[in-house]
C-alpha cells in the first residue's frame, strides 16, 4: 500500500513538473499548427497558420484560382507588413518606388468561405488599387468570418464594394460575420457608394450575419461608415431590439437599404458594439482610435423571409428583326418560330457555366447609344464613363435596333457565363455571356439570347480578368433607360467640331460666348431621347456652373442625384437647369433637363460633355 502511494505521488510530482514546464514556455496555438506554405494542399476541416505576407498572398491565389475553403480555419501567427512606410490621404507612398499591390482574397467569381482568425495580430501597409469592384483584404466573402484582426496604415480604391476588412460580404445559410476587428485607413471609392472602412457591402441571406466589436478610423464621414451598404430582401421587416441600458437611437449609423428580391431564408444581420472616426491629417493608430474614437453602440438586426429562386426571365430574348445580311431575317417569321426545337427547356450543364448575377450589384448609370450608319443602325451600351461595354450588330430599321436593345436588358438579367476557353461538358442553351478568343489572342464576349442570336458583342481584352470585368460592368448597366439616338450627319458634324476646338485648362463665360457661336453650341448639346424632342420642364431648379465647378472634381459626372448628395439642389429636385457663369476650370460631364448655351460652351471649351436628359 506504501509503495503505491510512493509510486502515485511521483506520477502527480511528475505531471506538476510537466504542467510548470508548459506555463512557463507556452506555445501557441498558431505554431501548433502546419504553415500554409509548408503543405502541398489544404484540406476541409484542418487548420494552417499564416506567419509571412507570402503566406497571405498564398491564401488569396487560391482562393481566386476557384478553391472552396469552407470548413478551413486559418490562424495568424506574426504581425504582417505588406508594405513599409505610411500613405497619405491621396495614396502617395512615404517610401521610394511603388507599393507592394495586394490582390483581395476573393473577387467577382470565387469567394472565401473560411474562417480566419487574426488572433490579435495586425496586417499593416495595404495597398490596393482596382478599377472595378470587391476590394480590401478580402475582396469577396460568403458565409465566412473574420475575427481578432487589425487592419492599419493602408490605403484601398476601388469603384464599389470597398472596405478594409472585406469589399463584399453574403450570409446565405451559415452563421458568420466580422467581429473584433481594428481598422485605420484611407478608402477612396470612385462611385462613391458601397465603401465601409470595415465593410463595404453586407447582404444578408439566410441565417445570422453580424458586425460586432469594431472600431474603425477613415478618411469616410465621421460617423457611420464602418458598414458601407445593406442588401436585403423584398418585403423586409427592420425590428430595433437595443441591448438594456445602450442607446437605441440608430442616427449613427448610415445604412443605404436596397430592396432586392433574390435572398432567402429567415436572416438577421447584427450590428454592434463598434467604435468609428474620421482621420484628421495623419491616421493614428487603431488602438488609439479605439480609445479615442466616439462610441456608438446599439443593436440592429433586420429580420426577414424572401424567395430564393429567381423568378424565371420575362423572354427567351428574341430580336424582331435580324442583323443585316443574317439568312434568316425573314420579317414574316415570329419570334416561336426561332425557339429551340421541341420546345426543350434550357440546360446549364457545363461546368465553366457561373451565374452573371450570382450576387448583388449596385446598379450605375449607363445608356445605349444608337448610330446611323450608311448600312442602317447599330447601338453601343456605354458605362457613365462613357466606356464602350458592347456593340451590337447593324441593323437595317430603327425600331429592330431599339427592340435589340430591349432584348439585350431583359436577356442580361437571367444570362449566365459560358468560357469557351475552358473545357465544357454540355452546351448551354440559355441567354449566356460567351468568353472566346479572337485570332489575335484577346479575350472577348458576344451575348446571346437562348435561341442563339447574338445581340451585341465586347471589344477585345488582354486578360481574361479584365473581360469578366466587362461583363459585370454590362450587368449594372444593361437595363438603364437612358437612350441617346444620333444620325449620321450630326454625328459627324458634333465629331468634327469637337476635333477643331481647342481645350483651355479654365474658361470665363465671356471667353466662351467669344469662341463659340450659338448654333454650334446647340450642335455640342448632346441629347437623351432626342427623337421625342426636348421637352421644357416648368419648376427647374437653377445651378450656376461656377457652383458646379467649385464642388466636383475632374472627371465627375453631375446629374440630379449627385447634386442631390452635395446638397446643392433641395432633396425633392427631379429636374435641373444648367446656367453659365464666371469661370469652369475642369473637364466635368453635366447631365441636365436644360442648358443655357453659354454653359454648353464652358463645359465643351474645358474638355466635358453636356448631355440633356428628358426624363
Amino acid at each position: 500500500m506504501g509503495d503505491t502511494l510512493r509510486v502515485t505521488s511521483r506520477i502527480l510530482a511528475l505531471l506538476l513538473v510537466m504542467l510548470i514546464i508548459t506555463c512557463a514556455f507556452p506555445t501557441s496555438y498558431a505554431q501548433s499548427i502546419p504553415d500554409i506554405l509548408m503543405v502541398p494542399e489544404l484540406r476541409p476541416g484542418s487548420a494552417y497558420s499564416i506567419s509571412s505576407a507570402e503566406g497571405l498572398r498564398r491564401l488569396a491565389e487560391l482562393v481566386n484560382s476557384g478553391m472552396n475553403m469552407k470548413d478551413i480555419y486559418f490562424v495568424l501567427d506574426a504581425d504582417i507588413v505588406l508594405n513599409p512606410g505610411s500613405f497619405d490621404e491621396g495614396g502617395v507612398w512615404s517610401e521610394a518606388g511603388e507599393p507592394a499591390l495586394w490582390t483581395p482574397i476573393g473577387n467577382t467569381f470565387h469567394e472565401f468561405s473560411g474562417r480566419f482568425d487574426g488572433a490579435g495580430h495586425s496586417i499593416s501597409g495595404m495597398y490596393c488599387s482596382a478599377g472595378s469592384g470587391f476590394v480590401g483584404l478580402f475582396g469577396r466573402i460568403i458565409d465566412g468570418s473574420v475575427e481578432n484582426l487589425t487592419i492599419k496604415n493602408s490605403y484601398i480604391k476601388g469603384a464599389y464594394y470597398i472596405g478594409g476588412i472585406a469589399g463584399y460580404a453574403l450570409s446565405l445559410d451559415t452563421s458568420c460575420g466580422i467581429s473584433n476587428c481594428n481598422v485605420e485607413i484611407t478608402v477612396d471609392c470612385v462611385s462613391q457608394s458601397s465603401a465601409g472602412a470595415v465593410v463595404g457591402c453586407v447582404v444578408v441571406g439566410g441565417g445570422l450575419f453580424s458586425v460586432e466589436r469594431c472600431a474603425s478610423v477613415s478618411n469616410l464621414p465621421a460617423v457611420g461608415m464602418s458598414v458601407g451598404e445593406v442588401f436585403l430582401g423584398e418585403n423586409s421587416e427592420t425590428i430595433l431590439a437595443p441591448t438594456p441600458g445602450e442607446d437605441t437611437s440608430l442616427s449613427w449609423l448610415w445604412i443605404t437599404l436596397i430592396l432586392i428580391g433574390c435572398l432567402a431564408s429567415l436572416s438577421v444581420l447584427l450590428i454592434k458594439n463598434y467604435r468609428e472616426r474620421k482621420s484628421v491629417a495623419a491616421l493614428p493608430g487603431a488602438a488609439e482610435a479605439d480609445a479615442a474614437g466616439t462610441a456608438a453602440t446599439g443593436t440592429f438586426t433586420a429580420a426577414m423571409t424572401a424567395q430564393l429562386q429567381p423568378e424565371p426571365p420575362e423572354t427567351t430574348g428574341e430580336i424582331a428583326e435580324e442583323p443585316a445580311g443574317s439568312d434568316r431575317s425573314d420579317p414574316a417569321k415570329g419570334p416561336d418560330e426561332y425557339a429551340l426545337p421541341g420546345g426543350e427547356a434550357p440546360e446549364t450543364g457545363a461546368k465553366t457555366v457561373l451565374s452573371a448575377r450570382e450576387t448583388a450589384r449596385p446598379r450605375t448609370q449607363g445608356y445605349y447609344y444608337i448610330k446611323q450608319t450608311p448600312d442602317g443602325y447599330m447601338f453601343n451600351l456605354k458605362a457613365a464613363n462613357h466606356e464602350i461595354l458592347a456593340t451590337s450588330q447593324v441593323y437595317q430599321l430603327l425600331p429592330a435596333c431599339k427592340k435589340a436593345i430591349m432584348s439585350l436588358a431583359k436577356n442580361v438579367s437571367a444570362a449566365v457565363i459560358d468560357d469557351l476557353t475552358e473545357p465544357a461538358e454540355d452546351k448551354v442553351y440559355a441567354p449566356k455571356f460567351e468568353i472566346y478568343t479572337d485570332n489575335a489572342g484577346q479575350y472577348r464576349f458576344r451575348i446571346k439570347a437562348a435561341n442563339y442570336e447574338i445581340i451585341a458583342t465586347s471589344q477585345g481584352y488582354a486578360t481574361k480578368s479584365g473581360c469578366r470585368s466587362a461583363i459585370d460592368s454590362v450587368v449594372r448597366n444593361a437595363e438603364t433607360k437612358k437612350l441617346i439616338l444620333e444620325d449620321e450627319e450630326t454625328a459627324k458634324r458634333r465629331e468634327k467640331l469637337r476635333a477643331e476646338i481647342v481645350r483651355a485648362e479654365k474658361i470665363t463665360v465671356e471667353d466662351a460666348n467669344s469662341l463659340i457661336d450659338d448654333l454650334t453650341a446647340e450642335v455640342l448639346l448632346e441629347t437623351l431621347d432626342s427623337e421625342e424632342g426636348h421637352i421644357k420642364r416648368q419648376n427647374c431648379v437653377d445651378v450656376w456652373l461656377d457652383t458646379i465647378g467649385e464642388h466636383f472634381d475632374s472627371g465627375d459626372i453631375v446629374n440630379t442625384a449627385a447634386l442631390i448628395r452635395k446638397g446643392l439642389v433641395p432633396p425633392n429636385t427631379r429636374h435641373i437647369r444648367v446656367l453659365g457663369r464666371g469661370m469652369l476650370d475642369k473637364a466635368l460631364t453635366v447631365e441636365a433637363n436644360q442648358f443655357s448655351l453659354d454653359a454648353v460652351k464652358m463645359i465643351v471649351l474645358t474638355g466635358g460633355n453636356t448631355v440633356r436628359t428628358n426624363d
